[in-house]
């Protein structure tokens, strides 16, 4: 983590040297840069094996969206969330948590922070909506297939008055920003790989990955995506997330796309 650090610090420096930044880091801005525990590699060479936080969408009294046939989004992401941990648990140098096990309620930020005091290194945040398009009129099937989504700059900016709390620090709020672009970065990566996969036994309605200012992408230290698994609005995409067999490909193409991710990042 000191070396990650002293990378960034080095960024900064470079930028002070050009010119780019008249302030030099302040001793409150590296407190906060080790309060926040922030790192633009958050991938971790010092333990036997990843950490792969999966927060199955929804949930409790929340039931997301709801398929034409009365099939809830909550159940769907849970059941596949659960198979996905089962595949990770089970695959040597990897370990899964759910920000969820069950059918209950929890708050977007509180689902962020399961996975950042387990000090993860990805996080998936599983989903399968309703998206009906622009033009879609009542009794239509509405769109069909699934997507990607990483967290966008804009979101990101909005983010990050919430972690400076100086916000006249300009050193600390450069470091955030270094350490949110590497984030992005690593996230739109995990998220074409992952969207490749999940093309091979899923239709994509997008077939690159988007991006959006989703609150369960918002942590600045870790590589986030969302995953829309299908358009529960969709009777065959419905049909298709009720089948066991269908789910356990949907699991199966994430999980390649998290291990190829982390070959890539490692190489």
């Amino acid at each position: 983590m000191k070396i990650l650090q002293s990378r960034m610090l080095l960024l900064l420096f470079t930028s002070v040297a050009m010119g780019c930044v008249t302030q030099m880091p302040s001793n409150k801005a590296k407190a906060q840069i080790a309060a926040t525990n922030l790192s633009p590699a958050p991938i971790k060479t010092s333990r036997k094996e990843y950490l792969i936080a999966i927060d199955p969408g929804h949930g409790g009294v929340d039931p997301g969206a709801v398929g034409q046939k009365g099939t809830l989004e909550k159940d769907i992401t849970l059941a596949i969330s659960k198979k996905l941990e089962k595949i990770i648990n089970s695959t040597s140098g990897f370990r899964a948590i759910l920000t969820r096990d069950g059918d209950r309620d929890i708050a977007l930020r509180n689902r962020v922070r399961i996975a950042r005091d387990n000090e993860a290194d990805l996080f998936l945040s599983i989903h399968a909506d309703s998206f009906k398009g622009p033009e879609w009129v009542e009794g239509e099937a509405g769109v069909e297939g699934g997507s990607v989504y990483a967290l966008s700059r804009r979101g990101a900016s909005l983010e990050a008055a919430k972690w400076i709390e100086d916000k006249d620090d300009l050193t600390a709020s450069v470091l955030l920003d270094l350490s949110q672009t590497a984030t992005i970065q690593a996230s739109l990566e995990l998220g074409s790989v992952v969207l490749k996969q999940m093309g091979l036994v899923v239709k994509l309605n997008k077939k690159r990955v988007l991006q959006a200012g989703f609150a369960v992408l918002t942590a600045p230290d870790m590589p986030s995506i969302y995953i829309n698994i299908a358009s529960i609005s969709n009777p065959k995409d419905e049909q298709r997330l009720n089948s066991t067999s269908h789910q356990q490909n949907i699991a199966n193409a994430i999980f390649t796309g998290i291990n190829l991710h982390i070959k890539n990042r490692l190489n």
